[in-house]
Formats: structure tokens, sequence, C-alpha cells
């Protein structure tokens, strides 16, 4: 009898009709995330400035990030002698027979500017400076200049004189004296591009000759100064105005941003 209640009661609510609540309410859409425009597409050479993507005015919200800094003290006294296998900002002191004092391991006794200009570089001694500056300063820029003239100098002296052409740290393709204006054309550009590559970690195909026109420039406009003269015949020494120009190179590689800053 229960059941046959129950089942009546559900039949009759079955058969009322439903009742208006009036218009219901319609859930808000989900909003539509639309992308900003990701701009002109990624620098592909990094050393031409004219791909280079200045912004745009109202683009959205400036992207904090971190500031651009330079190699610390202790990081250009350990960057100098791994990349000139061995050689670092040294001045060579000498005896009174006016050659070098030589070191037991075969090495030589030197001064060594940097650990004097340290503390002047901004590098802490955790007595009066806790924390390092590494702001690029002129007296930062005045001083590496100074480092880099006397690290190339001894750098590619030797690398001119140097036979083996996977032992020469800086000047590694050098023509033979009888190469024609195209091989030393060849020679100078291969240099160069292993030189990019190596200082600057910034490959350079055989055929781009755009990466290295700055370095290229420099080399051709120290010999065209011809800074050095012979003094057997008053005339240029092109051996000497040789290396003049290379090592112009290399104090233009050493000073360079790419070098200095990350």
């Amino acid at each position: 009898m229960k059941k046959l209640v129950a089942l009546a009661g559900a039949l009759a609510v079955a058969a009322c009709p439903a009742v208006d609540t009036g218009p219901q309410a319609t859930p808000d859409p989900l909003p539509v995330v639309v992308p900003p425009d990701p701009g002109a597409p990624p620098v592909m050479n990094h050393w031409d400035p004219v791909s280079v993507d200045a912004g745009r005015a109202g683009s959205g919200p400036v992207a904090v990030g971190r500031r651009t800094r330079r190699l610390s003290v202790e990081q250009l006294r350990n960057s100098l002698p791994a990349v000139f296998d061995g050689e670092t900002w040294r001045f060579p002191v000498y005896g009174a027979d006016g050659g070098v004092v030589p070191l037991p391991d075969g090495g030589e006794l030197s001064i060594y500017p940097i650990d004097f200009v340290g503390p002047v570089l901004g590098e802490a001694d955790y007595l009066t400076e806790l924390r390092e500056s590494q702001d690029v300063t002129p007296t930062f820029l005045k001083l590496l200049d100074n480092a880099a003239s006397n690290v190339c100098v001894r750098v590619v002296s030797k690398d001119l004189l140097e036979p083996v052409p996977g032992k020469r740290v800086f000047v590694r393709f050098q023509p033979s004296a009888t190469a024609s204006a195209a091989e030393r054309d060849q020679a100078l550009r291969d240099t160069l591009r292993f030189v990019r590559l190596k200082y600057h970690a910034v490959y350079v195909p055989p055929n781009d000759t755009q990466a290295i026109a700055d370095l290229e420039a420099v080399y051709r406009a120290m010999l065209a100064k011809k800074p050095i003269r012979g003094a057997a015949d008053a005339g240029t020494d092109a051996l000497v105005v040789d290396a003049v120009a290379w090592m112009a190179v290399c104090v233009h590689t050493v000073t360079d941003p790419a070098f200095l800053l990350y």
C-alpha cells in the first residue's frame, strides 16, 4: 500500500507544470587572452646593429631584467691567462745583466698590476667593502686598455714566431712569404673568424665577412698608417708593421663589450 501511495505521489509531481522562474542568468564568457605582437624576428647577426629591435612605444609593460655587468676583477684575473695560454697583465723584472729574472719553474719574475689596482676597480676586500662593484666606469676601461696592450704585445710576438699553427694563441693562420694577395686575404679572414669564435663566442660562417668587418678594418687601418719604420733602409718594415696591426686587432678584441660584458 505504501509503495502505491509513493508511486502516485511521484506521478502527480511529474504531471504538474514547471514553475517559470524568469530568464536565467547567462554566465560570463571566459576571457580571451591575445598574445602581444612578437615584433621583429630574433637578431641572427650579433654584429649588425641595423637588425636590432629597439622596441616600440606603447607595446606593453617593460620587462624588468638583470642589468648589464662587466667582468669582475677575479674573473678578469682568471680569464686573461685562460684565453692567452698563461699570459696576463704583468711587467717582467729585469736583473743586472739586462735579462728577465727567471723563476725555478721556468717562468719569469714579474709584477702583476691587477693585484695593485684591484681595489680601484671595485674588488671587495671584505674589511671596508663587502660587495664588488661591477659598473663599467672610465677607470675600468682605461686600466683594461693598459692590460690589453701589455698582454697583446707578447702574445702576438710569440704567435708570429711560432711555426706550428695549432700552438698560436691569437694569429692562428699566417700566409707564406710567397703567398698571393688572395691567399693573404683568406688567411687574414680565417684568423679573424677564429678570433671572433674564441674570444667572443660568435661563430662566423666561411662566406660571411660582415661579422668580422670591424676587426678587418682595424687591421687594414694600421697597415695603412705604417706606424714603425725600419732603421736599415729608412723604409717601412713590413714584418714589424704586420705585427703592430695584429696587436691593434688584439687590443680591439679584448676591449670589445662582447669580451667584457655579460
